[in-house]
């Protein structure tokens, strides 16, 4: 019975040996302890993200990576447009402009001229002081303006009519526009009224021969001013401005003037009324201008 024993405890042992290493080979249980009762469970670690492929080839060429989104974003063009935003003056766009204006004006016909007689045949006074009045309207693209304008400006011994387009140049700061303008044109000087002083002349005479002077020419203008807008449609407005004309003047036919009416003219007059004339004059302006912007 020994030699059985012997046996059977060699057989117990091998199937101990057999079972343990059975165990060693099964996966180990965690060894988190379990929640309580009631707690939320702990989160479970996300699966590592599977790499991204890389862009397919052919030839030995690959596709180019995706665009980052954030390109742009931060921009020297954006940029420029968000301080364009920031400092707009915040009245919208507009399209067209009508103002009107008035003021002083003072006028020198001849004052590049050292022969006064050359222009006005010596029969009034070069130079005087007056009020104006002038409108203009047009079309304005964001900064610029261009347009017609007119002004009529009276004087005691002449009135001064001029007619010409402009192209202006603004600068919006908030409520606040100052403007620059330039442009040019044709002017006239008409109603003409002769110095009663000169010579034995009568009214009457002196009438007759102011009616035969005529002087026109053209003009070259400067303006700077500001404007304000309390509304975003209305503006109201100083400027100065600064003209410099080139006059003429037709020579008047003797045989115009009837012998039986002007009976005084003395030999220089004839002679300075008969002969064509011209100048350089210039005017200097000081006003206010309302508009309306639309």
């Amino acid at each position: 019975m020994k030699p059985f024993a012997s046996y059977t405890t060699l057989g117990f042992l091998s199937l101990l040996s057999a079972a343990v290493q059975a165990q060693g080979a099964l996966p180990q249980p965690s060894q988190t302890p379990p929640a309580p009762p009631g707690a939320a469970a702990p989160p479970s670690t996300p699966p590592s993200a599977a790499p991204t492929p890389a862009p397919p080839s052919a030839g030995g060429l690959r596709a180019p990576a995706p665009m980052d989104p954030n390109i742009g974003r931060g921009s020297d063009t954006r940029r420029h447009l968000d301080d364009s935003k920031n400092s707009d003056s915040g009245r919208g766009l507009t399209w067209f402009y009508l103002d009107v204006e008035g003021g002083f004006e003072h006028i020198g016909l001849e004052t590049f001229s050292v022969d006064e007689s050359n222009l006005t045949a010596g029969f009034t006074t070069e130079e005087a002081s007056g009020g104006f009045v002038g409108a203009g309207l047009g079309l304005r693209l964001l900064y610029f303006t261009i347009g017609p304008r007119g002004r009529f400006a009276k004087f005691d011994k002449w009135n001064k009519l001029s007619l010409g387009g402009e192209l202006g140049f603004r600068f919006p700061i908030g409520i606040v526009e100052p403007y620059l303008t330039v442009g040019g044109g044709y002017v006239a000087v008409g109603g003409l009224s002769a110095d009663n002083q000169l010579d034995a002349l009568s009214q009457q005479d002196l009438t007759i021969v102011s009616d035969h002077i005529d002087i026109d020419g053209g003009y070259a203008r400067i303006v700077a001013g500001l404007d304000l807008f309390p509304l975003d449609f209305l503006s109201i407005g100083v400027g100065a401005s600064w003209d410099i004309m080139g006059l003429t003047r037709k020579g008047v036919s003797l045989q115009s003037l009837d012998p039986n009416t002007v009976k005084n003219l003395s030999d220089a007059r004839k002679t300075a009324l008969a002969a064509d004339g011209s100048g350089w004059g210039s005017s200097l302006n000081l006003g206010a201008r309302v508009g309306l912007h639309f």
